[in-house]
């Protein structure tokens, strides 16, 4: 019995969506891999470099605010 053996019934085959566009996507993918189409490809891609971005902005942000009271603990000491 196969795990898709309840689904003959209801007339849906196996499928997945685009993380993008939630469009139905074959179950062994496209030529643009898990995506319906080269737009939602490049649209994850161009998302995934603005959010490494992001948090390379944040995490320096922290790394500098950290450094400033740092220093500014060792200068109030004097």
């Amino acid at each position: 019995m196969s795990k898709y053996d309840k689904y003959k019934d209801n007339n849906i085959f196996p499928h997945k969506h685009c993380p993008v566009c939630f469009n139905i996507v074959p179950e062994d993918g496209t030529e643009f891999g898990e995506y319906c189409s080269a737009e939602c490809a490049e649209t994850k891609k161009i998302e995934k470099k603005s959010k490494r971005k992001r948090y390379i902005i944040m995490f320096s942000s922290y790394g500098i605010m950290i450094v400033i009271f740092v220093v500014m603990m060792i200068l109030s000491n004097k």
